[in-house]
This record gives C-alpha cells, structure tokens and sequence, in this order.
C-alpha cells in the first residue's frame, strides 16, 4: 500500500486471521503531511462471536479510531477472545478505550496480548484504557511481555483479576487500578514515569504483588486502600519492588461467629508499609461473642509513616481481644521496626514480640488488660515504653 489516504479501512469484528504479510509507505491523510501507514479499525459492533478474533501482526499498526468492545452474550459457556499476536501495534485515539467483558451474566469476554505494544496515536493526548469488567474470563485473560504507555488507566479492572506479567507500563496517569472486586496477579512488571503504578484493596492482596519494579512514577509505591481482611484464610503480602502505603485503616479479622474460623495477615521479610497519619492496623476484633479472630505474623518488616513530621505519624498497631494470642506461630511480630506513630495499643490480648524496635511513638506500648509477651526488643526516643 503507498500513496493513499486510507490503506486499510475495516470493522473490529470482520479481523480474524484474515491480515497479514502487507506493507505500508508513504502514505498520507488527505491533504495533509501526517502519514497514514495504519489499519483503521472502527467497531460498527462488538466482538460477540463464540470464538478467538485472531489479530496478526502487520505491517502498520491497528489504529484504533473507535470503542472496542468483547463480548458474548447470554451463555457464560461461550466466551468472545480478542487474541493479539506477538509484534502487533494497538495506536488508540485519543480517549478511546478497550473494554473486555461486560458486568451482565453471560457476557463473556477475554484479551491474550503478548508482546503487544499498546500506545497512543497521538503522542501528546491520552487514549482511555482497557477495561477487563466483571464477566471477562480470569482463566483465559492475560497480557504478558508488553508495553502499555501514554493511557488514563492503563488496565482498568472493574470485579476482575487477569494476569498481568512482564510488561513495560510508562506515562500513563493509573497503570494498574483495581477495584474492590479485583484481584489481578500482578508480576515482574516494570513501571516507570507513570502517576500512580498500582491502585489496589487490602483484601485482595494474597500471594499476586511481586518480582515488579518501579522508577520514576510520581507516586513510587504500591497505593493500598483502607478495608476489612476477613476471610477464613492467610492473606501472603510479598516484598515487591515498593512500599506498601496504606492510606486508610486497615482491619484484620475474620467476620464470623466460629471459633474455629481466622484471618491472618503474614508479611514477607523485607516488606516495608507506610501509613497515611493517623491511620491505624487494627488485629482482631473488640467483641465480647464468639469468633471474629485475627492475627498478623510479620518478621523483618518495616512499619512507617507515610509523611515526615510530627503531625504525620501513623496510628500505629492495635491488638483487639480478638487478636489470637493461643501461640507465639500465629500472631507475631519479629525482628521489625516499629516508627514514627502515636501508640501501638494491646486491648486484653498477648501478641508476641521478640528482635523489635519501638522508635518514635508516644506510646511505644500501650496496654489495658493486657500481657505481651516482649523479648529482645529495643526502644529509643518515645515518650513512653510501655505503659
């Protein structure tokens, strides 16, 4: 194709294997100097076939002019896969977006990217975002070995959990944000120059952050929002490449009546989490009832004000008397610092503490109707020890 307007002008849903092996120069929009070495996609409908929509790689970009939309609909049995082979280009125009899946039951959607670039075709405006929405497949959905850059939301989940591996994300406003329903694995992805890298809710954090790096981004750090950890399970927070900054209270106990029935929060040695001031990690519940128990277990952790400054400290821990003091293996805090918060406050329980530094707290332990168990530690500059 040389010396057209248009090269290639087509509808998403009518791409299936069917473009391949062509090439693209000098070709230019009509009357004007800016090249037009695309594949124009417009999306007079979905991708709503029970099948995968093979998309090859070429010799231009696609050059996304409008919304994508996949889905199939009515039959959760049946699922629309955009698949998007290694080498492709996906240039969006600016504020268009890709949005897989729908939130009705039986809109069944997927994305498989490897080794795609996705940009914008403009260099100086945004493009929106993929969006993966409640019915996309988790199982079959991934983007992996790619480069998302120069988007408002890079991948945008809406109650879903894809899995995002060994990507580039850089100059986009929200590389990853994840609602409350979303629980994505996310690894050795590198996010550089973006606003903020990862957007994410405390409960779904389990064993899916880690092996990524961060440079350069205005907000350097994993953004964890306040909630409820409550499930009868352990949640496995990993070291990643970023502090954790927590930026509201987080609670750590199981909402249910059985005694038999726990949520543990274990931290991964090396793991730093800083905290908004005045927010607080609050361990167990303070009912007087059955059940509702919670425990962290956390060795060689940093835990830290988010700002500097004396009206910026942290809350700091409380230990409710639901928090499990049965044994020193469920409900522990080992060779950690502690730092720059108010007070961390023990309400009728005994968390274990052994190899811990108190610094900077007015209270470095506060208890009432409660025996600690305090080995080892070391405590400089608080108000108080323990009191």
């Amino acid at each position: 194709f040389t010396n057209n307007d248009k090269p290639v002008k087509t509808y998403a849903h009518n791409i299936d294997g069917n473009i391949f092996g062509n090439t693209y120069t000098q070709n230019f929009t009509s009357g004007t100097t800016l090249s037009s070495n695309y594949i124009y996609i417009y999306n007079n409908s979905r991708l709503s076939e029970n099948k995968t929509y093979d998309w090859l790689a070429d010799g231009a970009p696609y050059r996304i002019v409008q919304n994508i939309q996949v889905w199939e609909d009515d039959n959760n049995n049946q699922v629309a896969i955009l698949k998007l082979y290694p080498g492709v280009t996906m240039a969006f125009d600016p504020g268009v977006y890709l949005y897989i899946g729908q939130n009705s039951d039986g809109d069944a959607g997927a994305l498989q990217a490897d080794s795609v670039l996705f940009t914008g075709a403009d260099s100086s405006l945004l493009w929106s975002q993929i969006r993966f929405l409640n019915y996309s497949r988790d199982d079959l959905s991934f983007i992996q070995n790619s480069i998302i850059e120069r988007a408002t939301d890079g991948v945008y989940l809406e109650s879903a959990s894809p899995t995002i591996d060994s990507n580039l994300f850089r100059n986009n406003e929200d590389a990853i944000f994840a609602d409350g329903g979303s629980q994505p694995i996310v690894s050795y992805n590198t996010f550089t120059a973006n606003t903020r890298p990862v957007y994410i809710y405390p409960y779904r954090i389990d064993n899916n952050l880690y092996g990524n790096s961060y440079s350069d981004n205005a907000k350097d750090y994993i953004e964890v929002l306040g909630g409820h950890v409550q499930e009868d399970k352990t949640y496995y927070w990993r070291k990643d490449g970023a502090p954790y900054v927590i930026t509201d209270n987080i609670n750590v106990y199981r909402s249910h009546g059985a005694d038999g029935q726990h949520s543990w929060l274990n931290i991964e040695s090396g793991t730093e989490l800083q905290f908004y001031g005045g927010k607080r990690l609050y361990i167990g519940h303070d009912t007087g009832n059955s059940g509702y128990w919670g425990g962290i277990q956390a060795e060689g952790v940093t835990f830290t004000s988010f700002s500097e400054g004396a009206e910026n400290r942290w809350g700091g821990i409380t230990f409710n008397n639901k928090s499990w003091d049965a044994d020193t293996i469920s409900n522990y805090i080992k060779n950690s610092l502690l730092e720059n918060g108010i007070s961390n406050s023990i309400y009728a329980s005994s968390p274990y503490f052994r190899g811990v530094t108190f610094t900077g707290f007015d209270d470095a332990i506060y208890c009432i109707s409660a025996n600690p168990v305090i080995r080892n530690s070391t405590f400089n500059g608080n108000n108080n020890v323990i009191f």
